[in-house]
């Protein structure tokens, strides 16, 4: 895999804001950031090894 430079138009920084679907539908997350990052951290070591 080759990492380039920062190219434009690439996006530095991101978040999400769910206040909408929480106000409207009750939706809370049910999985924590730690937990998100190591299971999508195993799921992409995994599906580049392949």
């Amino acid at each position: 895999m080759e990492f380039l430079p920062m190219q434009p138009r690439d996006v530095i920084e991101t978040h999400a804001d769910i206040s909408e679907m929480f106000r409207d539908m009750g939706y809370e997350p049910r999985t924590s950031v730690a937990q998100g990052v190591t299971e999508f951290t195993k799921w992409n070591m995994n599906f580049y090894q392949s």
